[in-house]
């Protein structure tokens, strides 16, 4: 299957966006893909030819939304030239933008299927620290950035509320901890 293919591309539009509007009502284990499928108006078959199960429709859309959120952020140079400038922009945009609050894909009926959120935030940061070619591509820097970027994710999911000044603090040293030798 061709995934340019304009049919593919509004097929799976459509099997998303009815996805999201389905979550807006129930969590994700309560939806079925025959009730997906006709609201999508689509043949649970086509569903079938994109997805495994509703699960794996899921796990595609938590990471779509995650690599799109590490996709916005278009200050990731200041990571190693300005770190609480970075730290700052960071948490206004996470706050501004409330990615976590009141996201269906967060709530607490779904929070034991997205598991696999911080990995996929974490590895899309980390790729787009890494193509800055600032930094070598390597496991040992793979996994410092990753160290922090899980950070960072906990910190915004679960205290965004926090003082602000305490989170900017927080990422700033644990930034220094693991690459102040490369300033």
């Amino acid at each position: 299957m061709n995934q340019n293919d304009l049919r593919v591309k509004k097929t799976k539009k459509a099997i998303h966006n009815t996805f999201m509007e389905l979550l807006k009502t129930k969590p994700v284990s309560k939806i079925s893909v025959t009730e997906l499928a006709k609201a999508a108006e689509i043949n649970k078959a086509t569903f079938y030819l994109h997805y495994k199960d509703i699960f794996d429709l899921y796990q595609h859309t938590l990471r779509n939304f995650l690599c799109g959120i590490a996709d916005e952020i278009t200050f990731m140079n200041l990571f190693f030239t300005d770190i609480e400038r970075f730290a700052t922009k960071l948490y206004e945009l996470s706050i501004s933008r409330g990615f976590f609050k009141n996201n269906v894909l967060f709530t607490a009926e779904n929070a034991s299927y997205n598991q696999g959120a911080m990995q996929f935030f974490c590895n899309a940061l980390t790729d787009n620290v890494i193509h800055l070619n600032i930094l070598e591509d390597n496991d040992i820097n793979r996994m410092k950035l990753r160290y922090i970027f899980a950070g960072i994710g906990m910190l915004f999911r679960f205290d965004s509320d926090k003082n602000s000044d305490d989170i900017i603090s927080t990422i700033v040293c644990a930034y220094k901890g693991q690459f102040e030798d490369m300033q």
